[in-house]
């Protein structure tokens, strides 16, 4: 979403089609992936057989790269040009916290295929990628606050960004409870799986109520 001042100083967003374009994608990647991540964690947690949960997370996970991917194109599309773009690159919020982001989830793939296909003695190398991709998502959320990154990601509608802010933060919090209660202790046994699973389950709820909220309604483009 490109900006610019008005007479009085103030940044006021402009809004095409393809911002609510984009707007929808993420909705709808962010969202199937927190239903879906929600799903496997209900199943998880009520005894359904393993690889069926895990077959879940996997297809979530990818649902939410395919989201952090469009909303890295949308930071590229509204990001400043010029002389100085390698100096915006490193240190634009929107730039930063999107590409955090998109890292964040391909840790959640390599941690979800992981889980489905290694026996739980290499327990490990899944959990090490949950713990990363975790920190990621908290890290992106964090900077996310920032104004630039709430005008350009959520100006369209910038009434709610606040609640869709908390949302995403929460979710994050959420997953790294869930990457602390997923510590294998010996193996077959987690350090509290209770919260492995509701960790995953009460993030992905925070992250499907962001999704939801992202989707803007005709009025809101005017």
């Amino acid at each position: 979403m490109s900006t610019s001042a008005s007479t009085s100083g103030a940044v006021t967003p402009h809004v095409s089609r393809r911002d609510a374009w984009l707007l929808r994608l993420m909705s709808l990647g962010f969202g199937i992936g927190s239903f879906l991540f929600g799903l496997g964690a209900v199943l998880a947690m009520i005894g359904t057989p393993v690889p069926t949960a895990d077959e879940i997370f996997v297809v979530g996970a990818i649902c939410f790269t395919f989201a952090a991917a469009v909303q890295l194109l949308s930071a590229i599309q509204h990001a400043p040009t010029g002389p100085r773009l390698l100096r915006h690159v490193l240190t634009d919020p929107d730039l930063v916290s999107s590409t955090i982001q998109l890292i964040g989830t391909l840790y959640f793939n390599v941690m979800t295929v992981r889980a489905l296909l290694l026996p739980m003695t290499e327990y490990g190398a899944v959990w090490r990628p949950d713990v990363y991709g975790s920190v990621c998502f908290l890290l992106s959320s964090w900077i996310a606050w920032h104004p630039v990154v709430r005008l350009r990601r959520y100006g369209l509608v910038i009434t709610r960004s606040s609640v869709i802010l908390w949302a995403n933060m929460l979710g994050s919090i959420f997953f790294a409870v869930s990457a602390w209660g997923a510590t294998l202790i010996r193996p077959g046994t987690f350090e509290n799986s209770l919260w492995a699973n509701l960790g995953t389950l009460l993030g992905a709820i925070g992250f499907l109520i962001a999704a939801v909220l992202v989707w803007p309604t005709p009025s809101e483009e005017g």
